[in-house]
C-alpha cells in the first residue's frame, strides 16, 4: 500500500490490494515465508534473491477456496504480521461467555465481553451461516487495519488485543473469526457529547486526536471511508486525560500504491448525511483522502455544537443540495457564530478578554478549519492545513 501523503515514511505500507486473492493463492502453494509475512504487514523484509516468487493469481481465485480456509489464513497472517501470536482465546465457545451488546452496524457487531473486554463479529444472514463477499472483504480490512505495526503503535487509533475462533449458536457447528478489542470506557464520542457539557479546548483536543488518527491512516495509503462520530471511540487515559481514536475500518479502501496514473474509485461507502459529496462518484485515487477531510470537518462541526446534529430538520436531498452547491463552509461557520452568541448570553456577564479566548477558540479555529475541509471540490481540501487551523501556536503564534 502505498502512502497517500508526502513524506509518509514514517509509516511502513502494504503490499497487497486483493487480500482475499493473496490468502487464497498462499494457501494453496503451501509457501508462506516470514518474508511473505514481513511484506504483507509493511515491513521492509530482505529477500533472497535466488527464492522462487509467487506469482499473482486472477481475481477470481478468491472463490477456488471455502471462504474458512481463507479466513483462517487471514487470522493467521494477521496474527503474525501485528504481532499478537500469543493469545489466550485462540478458539472457544462465545455462546457460553457472559455478555452484553453494544452495537450493530452493517457488517458488524459488538459485544462487551466479561474478561475480554469487546468482542466484534461479523453480522450473518438471518438463514444462512455463511459470510457474504461484503462481509467477508470488511472483516479483511479491518484486520489488515488493525493488525498493521504503525498503525497499532498509534494512540489515535483502537487497538486490537487479540483473534480468534467462535460460534455464537451452542449448537450449530459454524465457527466464525472474532476480533477482541480494547473497551472504550467512555463510548462512542456521539455517546460522550450527549453526556458532557465539554469546553472549547476539550473540543479542540478531540478534533486534533481525530485528525491524528486520519492523517496516520493516509500515511499508510488508507481512506477510512466512514468517518462519523459514532466510529470514534473514547478512552481515559492513565493520565486522566480524555483521548478520542478512530475505529470501525470495514469500509476502508486501502491503495496497494500499482494503480495506473489516474486511476479512479467510486465512492461507495459512507453514512448520510456525515458523506462527502462524491458518494456514488469516483474520485482519482491520489485525491482519496480528501474524502475523509471533508468527513473530518462534518465531524467538527458536529463537535462544535456539543454534539448537536447540524442537518436536523433537513430533508437528505436538501442536504445533498447544499454539499453540491458548495454552501457546507458558510453554513457551518455560521451555526457557530450562532452558537457563540448563544453560549455568552447564557454565561452571563463575561469579561472581555474570556470572550475574546472563547471566540478564537470556538468560532474562529473551527471556521478556518471548514475552509480547508468542506470545499467542495475534493481538490480543495487539505487534512493537514485544516489540523494546523487548530493549532494554538498556529493562531496565537
Amino acid at each position: 500500500m502505498a502512502s497517500f501523503t508526502e513524506g509518509g515514511d514514517d509509516y511502513a505500507s502494504y503490499t497487497c490490494e486483493h487480500a482475499s486473492d493473496q490468502i487464497t493463492q498462499n494457501f494453496k502453494s503451501q509457501t508462506l515465508s516470514l518474508d511473505d509475512f514481513a511484506s504483507t504487514s509493511g515491513r521492509k523484509a530482505v529477500s533472497d534473491p535466488q527464492s522462487k516468487k509467487i506469482e499473482p493469481l486472477p481475481p477470481t481465485t478468491s472463490a477456488e477456496l471455502p471462504i474458512t480456509y481463507q479466513l483462517m489464513q487471514l487470522v493467521n497472517i494477521s496474527k503474525l504480521t501485528g504481532n499478537i501470536v500469543r493469545t489466550g482465546f485462540g478458539v472457544h465457545d462465545f455462546a457460553a461467555l457472559q455478555s452484553w451488546p453494544i452495537a450493530r452496524g452493517g457488517y458488524f457487531q459488538t459485544r462487551e465481553t466479561k474478561g475480554v473486554d469487546v468482542a466484534k463479529y461479523p453480522v450473518l444472514a438471518t438463514a444462512s451461516t455463511e459470510l457474504s463477499d461484503k462481509s467477508y472483504k470488511a472483516l479483511a480490512n479491518e484486520l489488515r487495519v488493525l493488525s498493521h505495526p504503525p498503525l497499532q503503535a498509534h494512540r489515535n487509533i483502537v487497538k486490537i488485543k487479540t483473534i480468534g475462533w467462535t460460534r455464537l449458536d451452542p449448537v450449530a457447528p459454524a465457527w466464525i473469526p472474532m476480533i477482541f478489542l480494547e473497551l472504550a470506557d467512555l463510548g462512542t464520542l456521539t455517546k460522550y457529547l450527549s453526556e458532557k457539557q465539554l469546553g472549547v479546548d476539550s473540543k479542540l483536543d478531540i478534533a486534533r486526536d481525530v485528525g491524528a488518527g486520519l492523517q496516520a491512516l493516509h500515511a499508510c495509503g488508507i481512506m477510512h471511508g466512514d468517518l462519523k462520530t459514532d466510529n470514534v471511540l473514547m478512552f481515559k487515559g492513565v493520565d486522566g486525560k480524555v483521548q478520542a481514536k478512530l475505529s470501525d475500518f470495514g469500509c476502508s479502501f486501502i491503495s496497494d500504491g500499482d494503480e495506473e496514473k489516474g486511476a479512479e474509485v467510486v465512492i461507495t461507502a459512507g453514512t448520510k448525511p456525515w458523506n462527502s459529496p462524491e458518494l456514488n462518484h469516483s474520485v482519482p485515487v491520489r485525491l482519496l483522502q480528501n474524502v475523509d477531510t471533508y468527513c473530518f470537518g462534518l465531524l467538527v462541526w458536529r463537535l462544535f455544537l456539543n454534539g448537536r446534529n447540524p442537518f436536523e430538520g433537513l430533508e437528505e436531498d436538501e442536504v445533498d443540495r447544499r454539499k453540491t452547491q458548495d454552501f457546507m463552509i458558510s453554513d457551518a461557520s455560521r451555526s457557530l457564530e450562532e452558537e457563540h452568541d448563544r453560549s455568552m448570553i447564557l454565561r452571563g456577564g463575561v469579561s472581555s478578554q474570556d470572550r475574546v479566548h472563547f471566540y478564537m477558540r470556538g468560532v474562529a479555529m473551527p471556521k478556518r478549519c471548514f475552509r480547508y475541509c468542506l470545499a467542495w471540490a475534493v481538490r480543495d481540501r487539505s487534512l493537514n492545513t485544516a489540523l494546523e487551523s487548530l493549532s494554538f501556536e498556529r493562531i496565537y503564534g
